[in-house]
């Protein structure tokens, strides 16, 4: 089995394309679960 969990370029590559993306998206949803709470 080949598709062991390999943290080298799996990490990298997920850093540079969805690091920020996860992190906004974490935001946005926090940020809409608070308004929404607000009101």
């Amino acid at each position: 089995m080949r598709f062991h969990f390999d943290p080298g370029p799996l990490r990298s590559k997920s850093a540079d394309t969805q690091g920020p993306y996860w992190m906004v998206a974490l935001g946005l949803c926090l940020f809409v679960a608070g308004v929404l709470f607000a009101l």
